[in-house]
């Protein structure tokens, strides 16, 4: 009787396997062999095997979706909602150190209509 497909997988998995191992092993006897010849030339390197990266601190904290403009919201300088909405990051530019409500003409010129 023929093997089955399931049986037939596994089987090749397990001769993938068994592959990959040797062609690790092989690998590895190159990377001595270089090792070998650099430590015989004064350098010293070690070679180890890396896992997966691991996120660290804050810079690894996703801020996706965290800075987005709400659509019902009102701008906290202008006061008003516009369309499309705009928030106080918009106000990044405007003249002055103090942040101010645009006027009519910045409005229009930014795109900007009042809702």
């Amino acid at each position: 009787m023929a093997d089955s497909p399931i049986e037939r997988v596994k089987q090749l998995q397990k001769e993938a396997a068994t592959l990959m191992t040797a062609a690790r092993k092989e690998a590895m006897e190159k990377i001595n062999a270089a090792l070998s010849e650099l430590r015989d030339l004064g350098y010293h390197y070690f070679v180890s095997e890396q896992g997966p990266k691991k996120k660290r601190g804050r810079a690894a904290a996703s801020r996706k979706g965290t800075r987005g403009i709400k659509a019902d919201s009102v701008c906290p300088i202008c006061k008003f909602k516009t369309s499309p909405p705009h928030d106080a990051r918009k106000h990044r530019f405007t003249q002055g150190k103090k942040k101010r409500p645009f006027s009519s003409k910045e409005l229009s010129d930014l795109g900007l209509q009042k809702a």
